[in-house]
């Protein structure tokens, strides 16, 4: 799904941003003509340009400097906690090994 990400005037034309999951479309206001993709995920990239890429590459950047982009955070793995149950089990085995050595022990072996 792509969202509107605002619109950006470079060298006395305006262009509006589209984002597209991980990439942003730019569209030339004028004609309503689509002019090439970047990405500024991990590091500013021009993906695909049908004009000059300095000209892409200026729209790119004055729509980082304006705050015109969406981020956010890497999503990183969370580990939920171990379920109480499993702690039960734990003990329980805890507690027959422990059992079986004192009653090894008593017994001499």
């Amino acid at each position: 799904m792509a969202t509107s990400e605002g619109m950006v005037q470079v060298g006395g034309r305006t262009y509006r941003v589209v984002a597209r999951a991980q990439l942003h479309d730019v569209f030339r206001l004028l004609d309503d003509s689509y002019v090439g993709t970047f990405r500024h995920v991990p590091c500013l990239r021009i993906v695909r340009h049908d004009i000059p890429y300095e000209s892409l590459l200026g729209v790119a950047r004055q729509a980082v400097r304006s705050a015109r982009l969406t981020w956010s955070p890497k999503k990183t793995k969370r580990y939920a906690a171990v379920a109480p149950h499993v702690w039960g089990l734990v003990r329980a085995r805890w507690v027959a090994l422990t059992a079986a050595f004192a009653r090894n022990l008593l017994a001499g072996e």
